[in-house]
């Protein structure tokens, strides 16, 4: 083998060694390039995730107002509808079997007993 074979030979172990690198290199950027893209999507969703956790949040804190707004009201309907039920119960005392008469006037009691109740 003569020393003109030997330097091709040298050239080409070279030549090779040089493409294998330059391939190893656009290998790990393409790799590389990967990552940062998923790390990307993952910031994303992440963020998605945090928005969607506020918005949850917000709604969860509007219907804990809504919830104790209606229990509030529950609690008046009660106290009214007891209020409502003892000036019947107690005007029943006055309501007489008899005469039309006396029907007029109960009906006029209770009329009365409910408004100064303020139930109508």
């Amino acid at each position: 083998m003569g020393a003109g074979a030997r330097q091709r030979g040298d050239r080409v172990i070279r030549q090779r060694f040089t493409d294998e690198a330059a391939e190893t290199v656009s290998v790990e950027r393409a790799y590389l390039s990967g990552l940062f893209s998923q790390v990307a999507r993952y910031e994303k969703a992440a963020e998605d995730a945090k928005r969607r956790a506020d918005t949850a949040e917000e709604d969860l804190c509007r219907a804990k107002a809504l919830i104790a707004r209606l229990r509030a009201e529950n609690e008046v309907l009660k106290a009214e509808k007891r209020r409502f039920i003892g000036t019947v119960d107690a005007a029943k005392r006055h309501i007489s079997i008899a005469g039309n008469a006396q029907k007029k006037w109960a009906v006029t009691l209770v009329k009365a007993q409910l408004e100064k109740a303020r139930l109508i």
